[in-house]
């Protein structure tokens, strides 16, 4: 009998076992220990993904009063302080004599101080005109806005009944094209069609109506402006005529007197005195300084020219003042409220606490005395005029994930 080579076996067995036998079987440690690997990995990414960085711009500042303040100089010909009756931080009220002032001379002609009042008077008399002229101008600009958005809310009002008119034909024709389908009269292409177009339209209504909301949003934001520059105007027209009445009744009262009493011009806090008792004054130098009534401080804040281009209103700002150290006090809270449309020159800067390197823009910052912890409305309260202090705004936001592939974008590029 014939005898095969190999076992019949062994030539049926690689028919049988496509894959092999296993030589490495995960553990059940193995693969727990891999998909807590996996979660890990997911919730790395969730993280990176969803957590936003926030990047700032740092800036030099200082506080500043919201309603500017109110400055009392000495008049011509006067000699030397005779007396100093307040201190910095007192309270004032308008009238109050805030110090004594001693002429050089033991008497003043009659003809001689009528002149010299007569100076003042025009004086604050010009600078009161050269103050309405200036907000002229911007009342009329901001008319001229105003008028600009109206119109544009017009034509979008406009745009809006067209397309409402279209819809309504549109939805009469999707309408009348379904009837026709249901009775087998028409192709079903020709209702997807209408429907499509149908859509189309709403979609533009909805992006004119949009459109229509933020004009209706710019006019009212110009309204206000308006509004603004009307109680300016009333303001700056109160506070000439009070200069001018006060003069009137000083110059009445001090015609032959030989001391000139130095009279707050309004309700306020003294914030800065120049003088002591016994200085010598020399002409049209500066008493006073006093922070009219019920007026908050704000932030002043001088950004460079190449930073401007990242500056909106409404921007979040982070204020860390240099009298009280952020470690220890925190920051302050604050919202950009004005931005000046030209650039101010370091020649041009006055009043300040600061010095600039070059030109910038000059931006005003609400200070937000809400929502903060017992440690910073202590900070609040310590508040004073011209502290230093370093804005950091707000400029932009984005995820962690971003924020670490940014590098990988600009060695692309």
């Amino acid at each position: 009998m014939h005898q095969p080579l190999f076992r019949q076996a062994a030539i049926d067995a690689p028919r049988n076992a496509h894959h092999g036998q296993p030589l490495l079987q995960p553990t059940r440690r193995q693969s727990l220990f891999a998909l807590m690997v996996l979660l890990l990995l997911c919730a790395a990414v969730a993280w990176l993904t969803l957590t936003q960085r926030t990047q700032y711009l740092s800036v030099n500042g200082w506080l500043v009063p919201e309603n500017g303040l109110l400055r009392v100089y000495a008049p011509r010909g006067i000699d030397h302080v005779e007396s100093v009756l307040v201190n910095e931080g007192d309270r004032v009220q308008k009238g109050q004599v805030v110090a004594h002032l001693r002429h050089a001379q033991s008497s003043l002609g009659r003809d001689v101080t009528a002149t010299l009042w007569q100076q003042q008077l025009d004086a604050v008399a010009k600078q009161a005109a050269l103050d309405q002229q200036l907000l002229s101008h911007q009342r009329m600009s901001a008319q001229q806005q105003l008028a600009s958005a109206r119109r544009q809310q017009t034509h979008l009002e406009s745009q809006l009944d067209v397309i409402r008119q279209r819809i309504a034909s549109i939805q009469q024709q999707v309408a009348r094209t379904s009837r026709l389908v249901a009775s087998n009269v028409a192709a079903r292409e020709t209702l997807t069609q209408r429907q499509q177009q149908l859509m189309s339209e709403q979609n533009t209504h909805l992006s004119v109506q949009q459109q229509h909301e933020s004009a209706q949003a710019t006019v009212q934001q110009h309204l206000a402006k308006l509004e603004q520059i009307r109680l300016t105007e009333q303001q700056q027209r109160i506070a000439a005529q009070a200069s001018l009445s006060q003069l009137n009744r000083q110059m009445a009262l001090q015609q032959t007197a030989q001391t000139y009493a130095v009279l707050a011009p309004a309700d306020g806090i003294i914030a800065n005195l120049h003088v002591v008792a016994g200085q010598r004054v020399a002409d049209a130098s500066p008493v006073v300084k006093i922070i009219p009534r019920h007026s908050r401080l704000l932030a002043r804040l001088a950004v460079p020219t190449h930073m401007a281009g990242q500056l909106i209103q409404y921007q979040s700002v982070r204020l860390r003042i240099d009298a009280f150290p952020y470690r220890q006090f925190g920051s302050l809270k604050g919202t950009v409220i004005d931005i000046d449309d030209a650039v101010t020159l370091p020649s041009e800067l006055q009043d300040s606490p600061l010095s600039l390197a070059s030109a910038a823009y000059l931006v005003t910052v609400a200070i937000d005395a809400t929502d903060h912890g017992n440690q910073v409305s202590a900070l609040l309260g310590s508040l004073r005029l011209g502290m230093t202090l370093i804005g950091d705004i707000a400029t932009r936001e984005q995820s962690m994930l971003a924020w670490m592939l940014e590098p990988l974008k600009g060695f692309r590029s």
